[in-house]
């Protein structure tokens, strides 16, 4: 039989064991997470049993690592340890590389020791946290993100900031530009509207991309509309004689009656012929005027016997001349 001393001290020695090495009955220090950014979280936590910090129920027992473990749904018991942090003094973690637009789950695992080997798991609190989506896949994520969808156009302007094939609605029915046969909403499909962009103006006679309710020269004549009589009509411009026939498809420009072919003044409907040519038409520059057949004949009569009194004279004339010569040689001879 042992001594009744001996039992004494062996109940003070496992009254002394247990009193050193109480394992903590209490939960891990609070576990906190911060959301840094589309693909990683920062977390925090203080150690139950850090010595400089370890409460009286921690005596004998000394945190040596922690593990941090995450996952995905709150629906599985599964844990992934992401990774062991081994110095106790830290105590936080960042972790990158995270889906965005994903919830995640965290705890932390502090692994505390004993003087004669013993090993205890104290288990945090589990965190939610939700990652901010990713619209476009550049890193960024969508909160910090100044293009959500990446299509060029930043979000303040962007109608459809999480659509990357939109980003215009200009009749504001919900249905971006890219996708809506009628952009402006005036009743006239894009297919059929010169101007797609503005309600009410459907026309764009010139196909300059400006429509006629704006343009100053709607048929592109270059003839501006203020001074063209045929403002949709790029073959047209001026109607002489306003009879709705612009002047290079009428037959008779100044409306005078005469075809142009057979005008010598096309367009002065006052005048159509010039018979002296002398640039001024007949009716500003009348003709000479016309000699009848009579006087005619009566001024060739007259211009004949005139020639031929004056034929006569001249006979007469020499004759007398001669003859007075030859008396005159006579009388020096006799």
């Amino acid at each position: 039989m042992k001594s009744p001393r001996l039992w004494t001290l062996l109940g003070i020695l496992i009254l002394i064991a247990s009193v050193i090495a109480i394992p903590p009955t209490a939960q891990a220090a609070a576990l906190s997470g911060q959301v840094l950014g589309s693909t990683s979280v920062k977390l925090s936590w203080v150690a139950k049993c850090y010595p400089s910090s370890a409460p009286s129920e921690c005596l004998g027992y000394v945190t040596e690592d922690y593990e941090v473990l995450r996952k995905t749904s709150a629906s599985t018991s599964y844990w992934e340890t992401i990774d062991s942090v081994n110095n106790p003094a830290i105590m936080e973690y960042e972790f990158i590389g995270l889906w965005p637009g994903t919830t995640y789950q965290f705890k932390i695992v502090e692994k505390a020791g004993c003087f004669w080997g013993c090993s205890l798991y104290l288990e945090s609190n589990v965190i939610t946290l939700t990652m901010p989506p990713d619209t476009d896949g550049d890193g960024v994520g969508d909160s910090e993100d100044l293009d959500d969808d990446g299509d060029g156009v930043q979000d303040a302007s962007d109608a459809f900031p999480l659509n990357a094939t939109e980003w215009i609605d200009t009749d504001a029915d919900g249905i971006g530009n890219t996708r809506d046969p009628d952009d402006d909403g005036d009743g006239v499909a894009d297919t059929d509207d010169g101007c797609p962009l503005l309600a009410g103006d459907y026309l764009d006679s010139d196909g300059d991309r400006v429509c006629d309710n704006l343009d100053t020269d709607d048929d592109g004549d270059l003839v501006l509309d203020g001074a063209d009589a045929f403002p949709v009509n790029s073959a047209e411009w001026t109607d002489l004689d306003g009879d709705g026939t612009g002047n290079n498809g009428d037959l008779d420009r100044d409306g005078d009656g005469v075809e142009n072919a057979n005008d010598r003044f096309p367009e002065d409907s006052e005048e159509w012929t010039d018979f002296d040519g002398d640039g001024l038409g007949d009716n500003r520059d009348p003709p000479p005027p016309v000699i009848s057949v009579t006087t005619l004949l009566v001024s060739s009569l007259l211009s004949v016997l005139v020639a031929g009194l004056t034929a006569g004279l001249l006979v007469f004339f020499r004759v007398q001349l001669s003859d007075w010569l030859r008396r005159r040689r006579e009388d020096k001879d006799g």
